[in-house]
């Protein structure tokens, strides 16, 4: 059986936890509360000067860069400074990709133009429904790489782009044609467009050397006629020489024929 002793130490280890424990939440409200009344009133003080409001870490619509892509960035673009790089730093794909989107929302089109519009941009777009018809999310494929909407921030998903870019969406009305899209790419039409003139054009040329090996006999032909024709007028120029003239022909060729004037 513990002694006395024991037993009230163990109450007087007792007491300080749940003293400390009451202590330690106390503070921790009160922390909040202050941090509730700063945040409340930073909050008032923009709405009186016109401030602009600060953003919280909750509230950010979009993915930071990492540490890691930050301080490659920084350490690039130090290096072009300094000549060591002969391009500047380009931004994560990640980061291309969120401004992409930003300047294809910045007039608020409804949600097919918008997939449109990416499409166009060489941006591949994936939306899935579930069987009651309510959206299961959207993503992004761009450079062979693939991001969630929630990867790229609140505002990319499918609900985001409502709330936060004032996306034009209904379902009756959009459905429809998203499906359309998203099964007939718009970039991948503009890429067949271009393989049928590349094709085009590839047909046009093959024409074009196949009607030349046709005519290149008929021209070879040709050539060898005038060749003969000449090697003829050369054989009656050499019969008029001096060692074959007469007297009559010395009268009637130039003094650039070759023949001697008789005196």
């Amino acid at each position: 059986m513990p002694s006395i002793a024991t037993v009230t130490a163990t109450m007087i280890i007792y007491t300080f936890a749940l003293v400390e424990s009451v202590w330690m939440t106390a503070r921790l409200r009160v922390i909040a509360g202050s941090m509730y009344v700063q945040k409340k009133i930073i909050r008032q003080l923009e709405r009186e000067y016109g401030l602009q409001p600060t953003i919280s870490s909750k509230e950010k619509l979009n993915r930071a860069p990492s540490i890691g892509q930050q301080r490659r960035l920084e350490r690039e673009q130090l290096e072009y400074e300094q000549g060591e790089r002969n391009t500047p730093p380009q931004q994560p794909i990640k980061t291309q990709l969120i401004e992409l989107i930003d300047r294809a929302t910045i007039d608020k089109p409804t949600m097919p133009q918008l997939v449109e519009r990416l499409q166009l941009k060489g941006v591949e777009v994936r939306h899935g429904v579930t069987r009651n018809g309510k959206s299961k999310g959207i993503s992004y494929s761009w450079n062979e790489q693939k991001f969630s909407g929630t990867s790229l921030g609140p505002a990319y998903t499918f609900p985001g782009l409502q709330k936060h870019k004032s996306i034009d969406y209904q379902p009756q009305r959009d459905d429809e044609r998203i499906e359309y899209l998203l099964n007939n790419r718009v970039g991948r039409a503009v890429d067949n467009l271009e393989l049928i003139n590349a094709i085009a054009d590839f047909i046009e040329q093959s024409a074009a050397e196949s009607t030349l090996v046709e005519t290149l006999p008929q021209l070879i032909e040709q050539l060898s006629v005038y060749e003969q024709q000449l090697e003829q007028g050369r054989t009656t120029l050499d019969d008029l020489r001096p060692n074959n003239c007469s007297k009559g022909a010395t009268a009637f060729i130039s003094n650039n024929s070759g023949c001697n004037r008789s005196k």
